[in-house]
């Protein structure tokens, strides 16, 4: 048959070579993946992108800074990610 088996780090490696490293766009911490996740509406990487650089720029995105903030606040900081939260 002759088939040659490539393993996951071959296929991966030969992925890589091709399309270049990736980086992801979104945050790898699993805490604030979903914070970022939530950010934008529709979800998408550019609405949550969005919406995560507003909330980081006027309230942060540590849960303290969050929880700290009224629903006013969060509302405003998120107006312009797509999202309706009033």
């Amino acid at each position: 048959m002759g088939k040659t088996r490539l393993s996951i780090l071959d296929l991966l490696a030969k992925l890589e070579s091709f399309h270049g490293k990736q980086e992801p766009s979104w945050p790898t911490d699993p805490y604030f993946f979903v914070v970022w996740w939530h950010c934008g509406y529709p979800a998408s990487d550019a609405t949550c992108a969005k919406g995560w650089e507003s909330l980081n720029a006027k309230i942060g995105v540590e849960p303290e800074q969050i929880l700290a903030a009224s629903p006013a606040t969060l509302a405003k900081a998120l107006q312009g990610s797509g999202m309706l939260p009033e």
